[in-house]
């Protein structure tokens, strides 16, 4: 005997929302670090040490900030863009040490890609897409919506890009919740058996 399973319950209504919301509402989804953030931000860029096995140094102000990231993700829109850190301030590993150590204030690492890459860039390095081993992030082609295989994503602004480079953001609760409201009988493909 087969079990249809039901259609998973819609998300309640504070956990959705549309682009033009978000354009309403900067302040609810944008934060910019303090002063004291950022001095503890910059004590976390020693390049040289372990990242894997050092434990993280314990700084107060960005253990605050990380806890309020996670509650952002996990009870609001679900990301949030912090502003404030100025790449040019730092060498480039010491930054990629620095924001590894504040990623695992919120969460564990998760390899990226085949090579097992905790951090990587995207960025046009003029590699061909018809090559199975390269990433469309490695090349001047536009990304389609798509979901990264973890639970948070972080991306790091090293250089705006002279044209293109716009991350977009949709919402899954709001689409499924729209899905549902056209077809009660809805389930997303994920559900099925």
């Amino acid at each position: 005997m087969s079990r249809t399973p039901k259609t998973p319950p819609v998300p309640p209504e504070h956990k959705r929302w549309t682009g033009a919301e978000l354009a309403a509402r900067p302040g609810e989804w944008t934060r910019t670090l303090t002063s004291a953030e950022i001095d503890e931000f910059s004590q976390l860029a020693d390049a040289t040490a372990d990242l894997i096995a050092e434990p993280i140094p314990v700084r107060p102000a960005l253990l605050a900030l990380a806890n309020d990231v996670s509650h952002s993700l996990l009870n609001g829109f679900g990301f949030v863009v912090l502003r404030g850190i100025n790449p040019a301030d730092y060498d480039p590993a010491a930054l990629a040490a620095a924001y590894y150590r504040f990623g695992r204030l919120i969460g564990g690492p998760r390899s990226q890609n085949a090579a097992g890459h905790l951090l990587g860039h995207v960025r046009d390095i003029g590699a061909d897409l018809t090559d199975p081993t390269i990433r469309i992030y490695q090349t001047n082609q536009r990304q389609t919506f798509h979901t990264d295989s973890t639970d948070v994503v972080g991306l790091l602004c090293l250089k705006t890009a002279a044209s293109g480079g716009e991350s977009l953001l949709a919402s899954a609760t709001t689409i499924y919740a729209s899905c549902v409201a056209h077809d009660p009988n809805w389930r997303p493909p994920c559900s099925a058996p």
